[in-house]
């Protein structure tokens, strides 16, 4: 279901014409300059939190205080996906080293993967140690493995994608993660690939 704002008008039709706006259609201009441009924007309450490119330009992600990320290609394109699912405005997005997925955080203390191609995320990010569906009901490992208890403030691909990178506080996790986008037949009724997992390989902690 699309977006709106206070006023009614659909976010996604908003954004795509304040982007236009801001970029235009040259393709002469310093494109950091006409990035940078973007990132004073506003979509009425809706603010722009954050940008990311893709390394040719060709795709542009936007993060969005009220709780959606959006992925859209410059003009003439008019092509544009939302992603919707955090509780809390989001925080950073960024885009996988072949442009496939793109991965979020958020205030409401997750890290989400999304693919063009699913609506829901492929994969949380929520607990510190790991998201194995057996162990996270089980309130006897909570201990063992416990939520996030901050904000997650940035999320990375590290190493070609081999890891994911979470800023939390004054902790930054690494893990190893797997997901297989191309089984569609994998995909249960939740929206979630049956063979996904993540599990935490490092953890560095600043002190003081």
């Amino acid at each position: 279901m699309p977006t709106t704002n206070k006023e009614g008008e659909n976010t996604s039709e908003v954004l795509s014409q304040r982007f236009s706006r801001s970029v235009g259609l040259s393709s002469h201009g310093n494109q950091d300059e006409e990035l940078s441009a973007i990132r004073g924007a506003e979509m009425a309450t809706n603010t722009i939190t954050v940008l990311s490119k893709y390394g040719d330009g060709k795709h542009i992600a936007c993060a969005l205080a009220n709780k959606s990320a959006h992925m859209l290609r410059p003009p003439p394109s008019s092509k544009e996906t939302v992603f919707t699912g955090h509780d809390g405005s989001v925080t950073s997005v960024n885009f996988s080293h072949d442009s496939r997925l793109l991965l979020t955080s958020s205030c409401d203390r997750t890290a989400r993967l999304w693919s063009p191609a699913h609506s829901d995320p492929l994969m949380t990010f929520s607990s510190v140690n790991h998201n194995f569906a057996s162990e996270l009901d089980s309130s006897a490992k909570v201990k063992e493995n416990p939520p996030f208890t901050k904000e997650i403030i940035q999320a990375r691909f590290y190493y070609v994608d081999k890891f994911v990178l979470l800023a939390c506080g004054n902790g930054l996790h690494m893990y190893k993660y797997h997901i297989d986008v191309g089984h569609k037949d994998d995909v249960k009724r939740s929206g979630q690939l049956s063979s996904e997992f993540c599990t935490c390989v490092k953890r560095y902690r600043k002190n003081g």
